[in-house]
């Protein structure tokens, strides 16, 4: 069932990522029903699975077809504060609908969902963190950081 209300930018949005390739069984013969909707889609090596939350990027007029570009977000480590590519976020009064915690917000991974893995909207990023992105991807696709 695909998520059917209009989306904007810097929503807050629950997206299932699929399950990990490193998690399935070896000879287990998954069908395809399985694969697409159980599992919701296969991510190899890295790529982000399971659920997540994320801040939708663009603005709402790129939003009308399927796919949606977002980038999730992390638990927070020791040391994310020294890493260019992420932007962490506190967990405080105005991130308290969304967060549980502290994390941070993968900038390297960005990522186009189809609106069929959106299941939760959470309200929209507060705007000085949305700044903070915007500077940030600036910096990034400029060969800054």
């Amino acid at each position: 069932m695909s998520y059917d209300r209009n989306i904007n930018q810097w929503e807050v949005i629950g997206v299932d990522l699929g399950e990990a390739e490193k998690y399935l069984e070896d000879d287990m013969g998954y069908s395809k029903k399985e694969i697409v909707e159980d599992l919701k889609g296969v991510n190899l090596g890295a790529e982000m699975s399971k659920f997540h939350r994320c801040v939708v990027l663009l603005a709402g007029k790129f939003n009308k077809g399927d796919s949606i570009l977002v980038a999730p977000f992390s638990s927070y480590k020791e040391g994310d504060d020294g890493i260019e590519a992420v932007l962490v976020v506190d967990y405080d009064e105005s991130t308290k609908k969304f967060l549980e915690h502290k994390s941070t917000l993968q900038l390297t991974r960005l990522r186009s969902v189809s609106r069929q893995r959106i299941n939760k909207h959470y309200g929209f990023f507060p705007r000085g963190y949305s700044r903070k992105v915007i500077g940030k991807l600036k910096s990034m696709l400029e060969g800054n950081i």
